[in-house]
């Protein structure tokens, strides 16, 4: 008889996406002696680690075939080489494959192939009877079948409530989700991420680019690309300033291997770079981190932007890139308030912090103490911005006694009043002629004080 010759195998040489758990089988063109079929003359080789994977070996001699199972799932995307080994590889002629007749092998049989990231799932008694490996405690699964687990989100970009984000986000105009195994390339689809883009202030007038309100506009989306683990989902521009974004990460999305996507929706939001920038997030933690800790970056950003918007509004005056020191502390006492006046953020302070002792009432939780400091920063809070806003306000005046006086925001500047201190009408000017009491109506005057407010 002729030395050993290969028929057929399964995986045959070269083939590529391997599963990761397949037994792997050699067919034979004759009977070979079932002696010979030993770890010496079948043997596994990982080529990237140069080093032998543990198999189990069984020789079918009804059908010629050597039959290979690996004791342990075969790395992703990994070369194996399969040999059936002849004199010209084993250390002595004892030690090489020979059939049934007792002809050796000569040349080493090489079957070259490339795993891929799939495992095959089989009910036949040979996996069943496969030697168990134990996982964890209890469980226990086939050696060579690769748990598959559960298809998860393992971070996103821009994070969870991110805030003052690059309005090109990566660079490329796209967001992102990675997952922690690698996703279906051929089933990625549409509806795997809903993304919603909008006005923090919700309105369109107050999104802004290049430093020019209502300048931005919210681009098209280009639609989803899935590259290994992560979706990326890409816009046609760049995004506005002041916008926020809310993602969705729909059920259904589907991994490599078959796992699909929990049964509920992922949600994570972010805001993009704010302008004007006045103040910052930090900024707010440092001065009240107890009530910040409560609250979400991205919130905190947006109410930054409001105040900003609100101080220009109600004092006629343009924040630029490069805001004043007063600017800068009316936006951060005017927020420090908003927060502290949140009915939320007040029934968290305050839940839990008294307890019963006998007939007493007593505080006796640590939020109390938290709950008393903040309320005085709250009220400190208050009384600076007063005075800022009274500065604020002398100087407009002052700025548009010597300048021309026009309507600003559709909004009277002064509250005139008549000698007796009825109310008259508006004026757009603060110009009184020296007049004589008598002559009323030319004769007016202004209430200057806190009864008589600049907004």
């Amino acid at each position: 008889m002729a030395e050993p010759s290969l028929s057929t195998s399964t995986p045959s040489d070269g083939s590529t996406d391997v599963f990761l758990n397949k037994v792997l089988d050699a067919t034979f063109a004759a009977a070979l002696k079932e002696s010979s079929v030993t770890s010496n003359s079948v043997t596994l080789l990982n080529v990237a680690t140069n080093s032998l994977v543990d198999i189990d070996i069984q020789y079918v001699s009804s059908t010629s075939t050597i039959r290979v199972t690996p004791l342990s799932v075969l790395a992703e995307n990994s070369v194996y080489r399969l040999r059936f080994i002849g004199t010209d590889s084993a250390i002595s002629t004892s030690y090489a494959l020979a059939d049934s007749g007792g002809d050796i092998l000569t040349s080493t049989i090489t079957v070259t192939f490339t795993t891929g990231t799939k495992v095959f799932i089989d009910d036949t008694s040979i996996d069943k009877n496969a030697t168990d490996l134990s996982l964890e405690g209890d469980l226990n699964l086939p050696v060579h079948v690769k748990a598959l687990g559960e298809l998860a989100v393992k971070t996103t970009y821009p994070l969870n409530h991110a805030y003052d984000v690059a309005t090109g986000l990566n660079g490329a105009n796209q967001l992102s989700v990675t997952f922690n195994k690698p996703l279906s390339g051929d089933l990625c689809d549409s509806s795997w991420l809903t993304v919603d883009v909008y006005s923090m202030l919700d309105s369109d007038q107050y999104l802004a680019s290049d430093g020019v309100f209502g300048a931005g506009s919210i681009p098209t989306m280009t639609g989803l690309i899935c590259s290994g683990a992560t979706i990326y989902a890409g816009f046609n521009a760049v995004l506005p300033n002041n916008a926020g974004v809310e993602v969705t990460v729909g059920t259904g999305i589907v991994a490599s291997d078959g796992s699909e996507y929990g049964t509920n929706d992922y949600l994570f939001s972010f805001t993009t770079d704010r302008y004007p920038k006045v103040s910052g997030v930090h900024v707010i933690e440092r001065e009240i981190k107890a009530a910040t800790e409560q609250l979400n970056r991205d919130y905190v950003a947006a109410l930054l932007l409001a105040n900003t918007v609100y101080f220009q509004e109600k004092f006629a005056m343009t924040i630029g890139t490069d805001p004043s020191w007063l600017q800068l502390r009316w936006v951060m006492l005017r927020t420090i308030v908003d927060i502290l006046d949140d009915k939320e953020l007040e029934k968290a302070l305050v839940d839990g912090t008294r307890r019963q002792l006998g007939d007493l009432n007593v505080s006796i939780d640590p939020k109390q103490s938290e709950a008393a400091r903040l309320a005085l920063k709250h009220a400190r809070a208050l009384k600076e911005l007063d005075k800022l806003e009274r500065t604020q306000g002398g100087r407009r005046l002052l700025a548009m006694r010597y300048s021309d006086t026009k309507m600003l925001n559709s909004y009277p500047d002064r509250v005139w009043h008549g000698v007796a201190g009825k109310l008259l009408n508006t004026r757009w000017s603060n110009y009184q002629p020296n007049m004589p009491v008598s002559n009323i109506s030319v004769n007016r005057q202004t209430k200057v004080g806190p009864e008589n407010p600049w907004y």
